[in-house]
């Protein structure tokens, strides 16, 4: 059996307020000539279809669009990821045929897709605050309030089934396993200062009953390709098609192909076509004006000089036209600034550039500082009287 392991389109989403569904459309394209290339028995897209809750019109539309091109060729086992409303997502999916299969809520887990003697096992992003009543033993015996506890008991279910069942288990997950790289676009999920289901949770499932482990956990959430072992089966995070903020400027990005034969598994990925790539630049503003421009690029700039550049925005606008960010970070932020109390306002300004620019104020700036602040201290006199 083969399966494709997608996840994190966060069909939506804009990079610094500058939309990006046309290259996620690209995507979609590219990935259903790859699903028609590779034949699969299933696309597995493990969350975070959307990128908020009440996504726009297109991207349903483009959503839309996709799973019925996608219905041609193969069966969709589709997850509910943190970004997702589940029942958003999840509208009219019981009219949906058998090719396109949304799992959206608690009392779904442990509920297998089967291709044969392969049962793969939809999991959605699981909260806490609501999964440790839905999964728990009875009402009176709530689980404690973690992702882990929530995600064992999920678990258990899938054991007790595949146990009964027999065959190779998959479990589709959006969650965050501890060890992993994390990137600074992921939204935090953590509740009462944990966000982290642990790999050995995973390994225990299957100790009573060793033939019903799991063979490959298609996971969503991190948007960087990685892979984590529990015990033998691998925790595979698939990471997102496209790079959705400057910190994953430099991750590779691909779609997993998963091949499961008897008992065995392998693994391989295929690149992701980037419509777009991502440079972070940081420098004095003539260093960065120096820098050759990238076709197909958005830049983050962070200009390092001393004193704000003048027109430094459009300057670097004239050079670097995809410029997103631009920002100005060559003073020292007021938290780090040694406190001056007890001065007056000369020797405040004094202060402020003796620590934001290393120099003292000549003595014509002194005099200008004075004569502003009488002035100032006059016209409120004025005002109030």
């Amino acid at each position: 059996m083969k399966f494709i392991h997608t996840s994190d389109w966060h069909l939506g989403r804009t990079l610094a307020n500058y939309p990006l569904q046309s290259f996620q459309e690209q995507f979609l394209d590219h990935f259903v000539d790859l699903v028609t290339h590779e034949r699969p028995d299933a696309v597995l897209l493990a969350g975070d279809v959307f990128d908020r809750a009440i996504a726009p019109q297109s991207a349903m539309v483009l959503l839309e669009d996709t799973l019925r091109r996608l219905a041609e060729l193969t069966q969709v086992v589709m997850i509910s990821g943190n970004h997702d409303a589940p029942v958003r997502l999840g509208y009219g999916s019981s009219l949906y045929t058998d090719r396109v299969r949304v799992f959206i809520r608690c009392a779904q887990v442990g509920t297998p897709v089967s291709f044969g003697d392969v049962h793969v096992y939809p999991v959605p992003f699981l909260e806490p605050d609501e999964a440790r009543f839905e999964l728990a033993p009875s009402l009176d015996e709530p689980l404690p309030r973690t992702h882990d506890d929530v995600m064992a008991a999920a678990l258990r279910r899938i054991d007790a089934d595949l146990s009964a069942r027999g065959g190779v288990g998959i479990a589709m997950v959006h969650a965050f396993v501890a060890g992993s790289k994390t990137s600074e676009s992921e939204r935090d999920i953590a509740v009462g200062g944990s966000q982290a289901s642990y790999p050995e949770t995973f390994a225990r499932m299957g100790s009573n009953a060793p033939a019903s482990q799991l063979a490959y956990v298609a996971a969503g959430h991190l948007h960087r390709a990685q892979q984590l072992h529990a015990g033998g089966t691998p925790i595979r995070y698939c990471g997102t098609p496209l790079p959705y903020s400057f910190s994953e400027a430099n991750y590779a990005h691909s779609t997993t192909i998963v091949t499961v034969t008897g008992k065995d598994v392998s693994i391989r990925t295929v690149p992701v076509p980037q419509p777009y790539q991502l440079v972070n630049l940081r420098g004095s503003l003539q260093e960065v004006l120096n820098q050759p421009v990238v076709s197909n690029a958005f830049y983050s700039i962070e200009l390092t000089d001393p004193i704000r550049p003048e027109r430094a925005y459009e300057q670097v606008k004239n050079r670097f036209e995809t410029a997103l960010v631009v920002r100005h970070t060559g003073t020292v932020p007021v938290d780090q600034a040694p406190q001056r109390r007890n001065l007056d306002p000369t020797d405040l300004v004094a202060a402020f550039f003796e620590t934001t620019l290393d120099r003292n104020l000549s003595p014509s700036e002194r005099i200008l500082v004075r004569d502003t602040w009488e002035q100032v201290r006059k016209e409120e006199h004025n005002a109030s009287a």
